[in-house]
């Protein structure tokens, strides 16, 4: 843990400092109106800024917390809380926090353009504090894989099977569109969760990594859920409403992540049952020794970060009976992102997990590049793929 340090002018980031407020304080967990953000017009400037808006008057029926709804509405939010962190480990993605920070979460947008935002984090922190030079970060541009489990797909990119099904068995799966249309009738359609929300992403046009970042962080500027913001507007742009969800699944207890993500998909879904695709929007972390990869290609001469589907696969033991329809659904957008965007995608991959696929027919997992890519080039990458989603569900009508 790196602490404040007058003469290197450092403070250490307080990665964790309200998490614990979203777990157990009924303060900051209540609803309140807040805003997504604006997303410029220019893809290169494409990056969501979290803002919190005056809350309304009335409300209605969005004064209840969708996923706990015995928590308090709108009324208490302004109080602040001075939280004490947790010590916390993960791998390559570590934690040590110790610091004391001030957090306000906040509860449900409805965005006139069709977003609807629940429970994002206003906590904000600075990475660009870690400028430390232990190493460059390595950028790897991962291309098609020749090999006996790698399926090329008719209009662009790869599925790897890792599973005992037969290739010849997948690929005449992959090669059938899924049977999901959208209504189209401004009903959320599709809904975008963050089962490790803290996942972060190095600061601005980083060259370098500084071993004390944790690469984690629950500033919405900073990790997946900036990601997660930026598909969704783009989606609300050609007329798909969304739900983005930012609620932090990954603190105090990492291993229960996808139990708590599945009482919030759940109750969302059970909500809006309008809902036909789940998409939970990660980052990867590559590591080559100490240094983390970035994932990376270029698209329209800007550095994009790469992208890799995972679709569960069920041998009996994972309870997804429609596992081979959420998998038609990833090779149909992996064709989609690659047609639009060549070299954008990584191989799909299909493999015997659960990652809460079993939720709803259209369940998903993006791993949105790595811990060496930059927050730029993973919202860049967020704007180009939720384009070609939208119009790969638009083809689907």
């Amino acid at each position: 843990m790196r602490f404040f340090d007058k003469n290197r002018k450092k403070n250490m980031i307080n990665a964790f400092a309200g998490i614990t407020a979203v777990c157990i304080s009924p303060t900051i967990s209540g609803l309140i109106i807040n805003h997504v953000g604006h997303v410029s017009d220019s893809v290169g400037n494409a990056i969501v800024q979290v803002m919190s808006l005056p809350v309304p008057e009335q409300v209605g029926p969005l004064l209840i917390n969708p996923v706990y709804p015995d928590r308090p509405g709108y009324d208490d939010i302004n109080d602040k809380q001075i939280l004490r962190t947790n010590e916390y480990d993960k791998s390559t993605d570590n934690l040590n926090t110790g610091s004391e920070g001030e957090n306000t979460n906040k509860g449900i947008s409805e965005k006139p353009d069709g977003v609807m935002s629940f429970n994002m984090s206003e906590f904000k922190d600075d990475i660009s504090v870690y400028d430390g030079m232990d190493g460059k970060i390595i950028k790897n541009t991962y291309l098609p894989i020749e090999g006996d489990n790698y399926i090329n797909l008719k209009m662009g990119g790869q599925v790897r099977n890792t599973t005992d099904l037969p290739n010849t068995f997948v690929r005449d799966v992959v090669n059938t569109p899924p049977d999901i249309k959208l209504d189209r009738e401004n009903n959320p359609e599709v809904l975008i969760i963050h089962t490790h929300t803290s996942e972060s992403f190095q600061p601005p046009e980083s060259r370098y990594y500084d071993g004390q970042y944790s690469n984690r962080s629950i500033d919405s500027n900073n990790n997946v859920v900036s990601v997660g913001a930026e598909i969704a507007n783009v989606l609300s742009e050609y007329g798909i409403s969304a739900i983005h969800d930012g609620t932090i699944h990954d603190f105090p207890e990492y291993s229960d992540s996808y139990n708590r993500s599945a009482v919030t998909a759940s109750e969302l879904l059970r909500m809006n049952p309008s809902i036909k695709i789940v998409l939970d929007i990660h980052r990867d972390a590559i590591s080559e020794g100490n240094a983390p990869v970035a994932a990376v290609t270029d698209i329209n001469g800007k550095p994009a970060a790469q992208v890799m589907i995972i679709s569960a696969a069920d041998d009996g033991n994972y309870d997804i009976p429609n596992y081979l329809e959420n998998l038609k659904l990833a090779a149909y957008l992996q064709e989609r992102m690659e047609r639009d965007n060549p070299g954008i995608t990584r191989p799909v991959l299909f493999q015997y997990c659960h990652y809460n696929q079993d939720l709803s027919t259209g369940s998903l997992l993006f791993e949105i590049g790595s811990h060496g890519n930059t927050i730029d080039e993973a919202v860049y990458t967020g704007r180009l793929i939720g384009e070609s989603i939208a119009k790969a569900l638009a083809e689907l009508q």
